[in-house]
């Protein structure tokens, strides 16, 4: 009787023993899961390398992104999100050997520099409209991106205004007759920006524009066909016409001193932008803010230049719940938010922006937007659900999960 207990005994500290290092069988399968991810990455980068194509930058980058790519997989929650990782590394990567592979290769910019594509050529390529599905991202930015900087060296900024035609009253923020007459027969010499205003300077007066949700400007000759969406035309010499077009009609121009516009207003309520305000300042400006970050962010008197979707995306990439009060921040997250404030915003920058919906000027759309984490997005990179709030009447994505309020 005494060795039949003990043997009880035993099986069920055995029992127990191993209850206790049980993973859950969906733990277990998603770790497996993993592993396979991962090591599939490996062989695929040690395939790459076998061919001893790259050079030592070409051989770290392709390192880098599958070190980064691991990481993604072993904090993700789902397969979908895993397969979804795998699929993008694997893209990299190819792109990494088109880049690299070719023999005598020259990018775009030392084609333009060499003389061998010239400002015509540019403007030809640029006016295609390439399906990010036919071309890579990265190239269709360069071509773009080469475009505008030719129209730099082109006589476009040196036209004269020969005539104003106002078709929508409410975007001239001024006396429309004073708009019309104080321009006429200026020529323009310079395009600035501050914040979010274009600031388009003529011989000795300037005017500011904000584009608002959707507005913006295309060149056209004279004759083309209005579109009932153009509100504006500058007419110019040498049978050309800058218009500006805005399907809500938001945009805004006002007359400004053309050598002293930033403190006059509206300018002058403006914040520093991200790439120049000091963290420890903003801090100073958050500490008074008893309001929402996501609110707090597209206040252009604290910081300027971040708009909705930005903000969004900001919040995302700090898991920062965007309900959270801006004045519990600490001094090394506000530092945190300048710092990813301007990752993101370069970022976007490089792919030319973030176009949605109807916008789309001179046939020059932005990339940004195959890359936006949560704005618009159903999922999240992880594979959690994102979900859509109005705050301070805009519209919010995030995600419950990777966001989670502080109690």
């Amino acid at each position: 009787m005494r060795k039949r207990l003990a043997f009880l005994f035993v099986l069920l500290i055995v029992f127990l023993l191993s209850g206790c290092s049980t993973i859950p069988l969906e733990k277990k399968e998603l770790e497996e899961y993993k592993n396979i991810a991962i090591q599939e990455l490996n062989i695929y980068l040690e395939t790459k390398l076998a061919n001893n194509f790259y050079d030592d930058a070409g051989h770290n980058n392709l390192v880098s992104i599958v070190e980064n790519s691991i990481a993604e997989i072993q904090n993700a929650e789902k397969k979908t999100a895993i397969d979804l990782i795998v699929f993008e590394a694997k893209r990299d990567m190819d792109f990494v050997e088109a880049m690299e592979s070719v023999g005598q290769f020259f990018s775009l910019q030392e084609a333009y520099n060499n003389k061998s594509l010239t400002i015509d050529d540019i403007k030809k390529i640029a006016a295609c409209n390439f399906d990010v599905e036919e071309l890579e991202s990265k190239i269709q930015y360069a071509i773009k991106k080469l475009y505008l900087e030719s129209l730099k060296d082109s006589d476009y900024p040196n036209k004269k205004i020969e005539d104003i035609k106002i078709l929508y009253p409410k975007i001239i923020d001024d006396d429309q007759e004073e708009f019309v007459q104080t321009l006429k027969n200026k020529t323009f010499t310079e395009i600035d920006r501050v914040g979010k205003y274009l600031i388009f300077k003529l011989e000795d007066v300037a005017f500011i524009s904000h584009l608002r949700m959707e507005g913006k400007y295309q060149i056209c000759k004279k004759g083309d066909i209005l579109s009932k969406h153009d509100h504006v035309i500058f007419v110019l010499d040498e049978g050309m016409e800058l218009r500006y077009n805005d399907v809500r009609k938001f945009g805004r121009m006002k007359l400004v001193d053309h050598d002293d516009y930033k403190n006059q207003l509206p300018l002058s309520k403006l914040g520093p932008e991200p790439f120049e305000i000091d963290y420890l300042e903003l801090y100073q400006k958050l500490k008074k803010k008893n309001k929402a970050i996501k609110t707090v962010l597209l206040d252009q008197s604290i910081m300027t230049g971040i708009g909705n979707i930005y903000a969004n995306e900001i919040c995302y990439q700090m898991h920062l719940n965007p309900y959270t009060k801006a004045n519990v921040l600490s001094k090394k997250r506000v530092k945190e938010l300048v710092d990813v404030a301007c990752e993101i915003l370069n970022k976007a920058i490089l792919q030319g922006g973030t176009t949605i919906h109807s916008f789309s000027a001179n046939g020059i759309d932005g990339l940004f937007q195959v890359q936006l984490k949560v704005h618009m997005q159903k999922h999240c990179p992880l594979g959690h659900e994102i979900k859509k709030v109005m705050i301070n009447e805009r519209g919010t994505y995030y995600c419950p999960i990777c966001q989670k309020a502080k109690r």
